[in-house]
């Protein structure tokens, strides 16, 4: 309903005038951008080990990315980012034949 009286008010001739001097005299209009799917949408990632940069800022940069972060390994896992001492995380990722990130392979996965 709310997209349909949006519509049928910028059909109407006289909002359109009004929008126009408005913008004329000072008014900025934006288009909000689309957002794009990021280049993890729809992975998967759990952390283990001590790595470069501190999780916080891992987990972040793989949400900004459209990624998730899990705290356990599972089927629904599809990549385990190792650093030094893995610790049992490793160990249940090469059972279930996960694919396993180092800091680098990671580092070029999202640039």
């Amino acid at each position: 309903l709310a997209a349909r009286s949006f519509k049928e008010a910028f059909q109407n001739r006289e909002l359109l005038l009004d929008l126009q001097s408005l913008c004329e005299k000072g008014l900025q209009v934006f288009r909000s951008p689309k957002k794009e799917k990021g280049q993890l949408e729809g992975l998967s990632f759990v952390i283990t080990g001590t790595l470069p940069e501190s999780r916080e800022n891992i987990k972040k940069t793989i949400k900004e990315k459209g990624g998730l972060v899990l705290s356990q390994i599972s089927k629904k896992t599809d990549f385990l980012i190792e650093g030094e001492n893995p610790g049992s995380k490793k160990q249940k990722a090469q059972e279930l034949g996960l694919k396993i990130l180092n800091w680098k392979d990671f580092l070029r996965m999202i640039h």
